[in-house]
């Protein structure tokens, strides 16, 4: 099953990308994964763009510098052959868009539950022979997504809005105590539409804790780091068109995250 991120779509549909990991139903929601875009080439070749504009961490390149909404996206698109000649860095441009207001008032819940109890253990007797006597699971995980969109003022101004929010435990091998996460997210943009032209404004932010960052098996509670991530993406675009066949698109991104690890 996959889980609701960018990175499990990249796993799955993407057979030219290999991640670091094998993320089943999310178990590692709000860790980005890193992934080699073209098989060959280091995570810190990949480029991130939000709505055309980049959104790459600078000091940890071939991050984002921001945790994508799933739910928020219209679109995702893989390029792994987009880099002129001369590119220093020729790894793969990670293309994502958010979705935008429309004609009708529209909105959406959708809500998802998993709990320890549903899952079955999968360590088979020749494992157990090799000494591996525990896997990765949950001890629970909830997600919920909440979004609404609509004209502000009829074939003038529209909006989207979208909130997203998750926490779970990991109940990880070899590891004593649980291992948590949580996170919410907020997406809102508004496009106004002239005659030949629109402008359309954006903010999304996302709050992220993870307890014992670093968990792992044999890894001792006290080697793991207590991290909070806090992340914030302003947009402005401009697009007009100046002829049937051309067209001119301005835009300015301030992108600004702040980590900390104790």
């Amino acid at each position: 099953p996959s889980a609701h991120n960018i990175w499990s779509v990249i796993e799955n549909q993407d057979l030219s990308a290999t991640t670091n990991r094998i993320d089943s139903a999310g178990l590692w929601s709000g860790i980005p994964a890193l992934f080699s875009a073209r098989g060959g080439c280091s995570w810190t070749q990949n480029t991130y763009l939000l709505n055309g504009m980049d959104v790459t961490d600078p000091f940890q390149t071939g991050k984002p510098l921001f945790y994508p909404d799933f739910f928020s996206l219209n679109s995702y698109r893989m390029v792994d052959a987009g880099n002129p000649p001369y590119a220093m860095s020729p790894g793969g441009y990670f293309d994502l868009s958010t979705r935008n207001g429309g004609e009708r008032f529209q909105g959406g819940v959708s809500a998802f539950y998993t709990h320890h109890s549903l899952q079955s253990k999968n360590i088979t007797p020749d494992l157990e022979q090799e000494g591996l006597l525990e896997s990765h699971g949950f001890d629970y995980f909830t997600e919920g997504n909440f979004h609404f969109s609509g004209p502000v003022i009829p074939e003038k101004l529209y909006i989207f809005s979208s909130v997203t929010a998750f926490g779970l435990a990991r109940n990880l091998a070899d590891y004593s105590g649980m291992d948590k996460s949580s996170f919410i997210s907020g997406l809102m943009s508004l496009k106004y539409k002239f005659p030949e032209s629109s402008l359309f404004f954006l903010w999304t932010g996302q709050n992220i804790s993870h307890p014992s960052f670093g968990a792992e098996r044999n890894i001792p509670f006290s080697s793991t780091l207590d991290q909070r991530e806090l992340y914030n993406v302003f947009q402005v675009i401009w697009d007009t068109r100046i002829h049937n066949n051309h067209y001119i698109s301005l835009g300015a991104s301030f992108s600004s995250g702040d980590v900390k690890s104790d």
